[in-house]
């Protein structure tokens, strides 16, 4: 005869059984909450970062529009003989105004 014999808890070992559960509870739930907590603060700082990057392409962007501008007309100035579009006209017109220099 193999039977089982069970042990009831007192009423302090069982109080002391759900105050361990309910501490192991409340330490995985904060493990939890920590670990969502990192993972939004990664997002947050991607975003910003994500951010950040395209304003100072806009910048960027903005900025090297009047220097491009001014360096344009600067070599303009220098060489009168030389402007850009007539490299771009088709090759008769081209012609014609080399001619005309």
């Amino acid at each position: 005869m193999s039977g089982r014999v069970s042990v009831r808890l007192s009423p302090n070992e069982e109080a002391q059984l759900e105050r361990q559960e309910l501490h192991r509870r409340r330490k995985l739930r904060l493990q939890q909450v920590r670990e969502q907590e990192r993972f939004i603060a990664r997002q947050v700082r991607a975003q910003v970062q994500e951010r950040r990057q395209q304003q100072l392409q806009t910048l960027a962007d903005l900025s090297a529009a009047p220097v491009a501008a001014a360096a344009d007309a600067q070599t303009d100035r220098l060489y009168p003989h030389t402007t850009s579009t007539a490299w771009t006209l088709s090759d008769t017109d081209t012609v014609q105004r080399l001619r005309r220099m």
